[in-house]
């Protein structure tokens, strides 16, 4: 794989993955991240979606269980309501990837909750060392199962791409905590898995609020830039740009070009893939 050989003795391990990293000051320690206070990497209570409401009790999103009335497709003339109907659609999707096909709809009835019940009865406990334990067969999408839904799907993904799966999961983790619902508290318009922002044209292309919900668009392009910013003169073809990228672009241009971060933030975000990339 490119960037393979270590070149430098601040050489970055992912897995198999060995990265060189540019020249820069040593390292601050992994910084504990705030929540946004309305949005993302927080699940489920301080984001949009999920299956808790804010006080923690259960909620009516992804969850269907006796006592609880089933999830229609929720009010879609606002976001919110948008984001819980494609966050289900995504869950169905998932569930269909992982041979447990169920009507995609985005209403989370009692066929979809069934589903959901036995992917956590299928789910083994390994090879995935921070989520060893089993997941209780509940129908119920929380963190974990969330997780161990969409995980895989990012790690085919990293395989077809050729790139490290450890980062995307990092970056996934920091932007939506694996919830497919996920609003941006700090801007709305980042959406989905990957936090793909709508408003900003991509390569020239502007994504629909349909296609960064979408987990089969949003972890595959996820990988696939990473393969295209890569092999890319821009960020020097070393990962560490290439992370940084995904958080602001030009801000890593610019630091693949001088060899030192422009800003701390930069930097903070960085840190916190590297240090979530299990």
């Amino acid at each position: 794989m490119p960037g393979s050989s270590p070149t430098s003795p601040h050489a970055l391990h992912y897995g198999c993955v060995t990265t060189p990293t540019p020249p820069t000051p040593t390292p601050t320690p992994t910084p504990t991240r705030t929540p946004d206070p309305t949005g993302r990497a927080a699940w489920p209570a301080s984001g949009r979606g999920g299956t808790l409401s804010p006080d923690g009790s259960p909620g009516p999103y992804y969850l269907y269980k006796a006592g609880v009335p089933v999830v229609g497709s929720a009010d879609q003339s606002n976001l919110d309501g948008r984001a819980v109907h494609y966050g289900v659609r995504a869950i169905q999707l998932a569930l269909g990837w992982w041979g447990h096909p169920v009507t995609v709809d985005g209403r989370y009835g009692a066929t979809t909750a069934q589903a959901v019940a036995a992917f956590q009865k299928s789910v083994p406990t390994r090879p995935y060392p921070d989520t060893v334990r089993p997941l209780d067969a509940s129908g119920t999408v929380g963190r974990w199962t969330a997780y161990r839904l969409f995980s895989g799907m990012l790690d085919a993904y990293a395989q077809r791409y050729k790139v490290p799966a450890g980062p995307l999961r990092g970056i996934v983790e920091l932007e939506s905590a694996w919830d497919p619902g996920a609003v941006g508290g700090t801007t709305p318009q980042d959406l989905g898995l990957a936090q793909w922002r709508v408003t900003v044209p991509h390569n020239g292309v502007t994504f629909t609020e349909a296609e960064v919900f979408d987990p089969f668009f949003a972890l595959d392009h996820l990988a696939s830039s990473f393969r295209a910013n890569h092999d890319a003169a821009d960020f020097a073809h070393q990962w560490v740009y290439v992370i940084a990228a995904h958080h602001a672009p030009t801000w890593a241009r610019q630091w693949a070009s001088a060899g030192t971060p422009p800003n701390t933030n930069i930097v903070d975000y960085v840190n916190y893939i590297l240090g979530h990339i299990g």
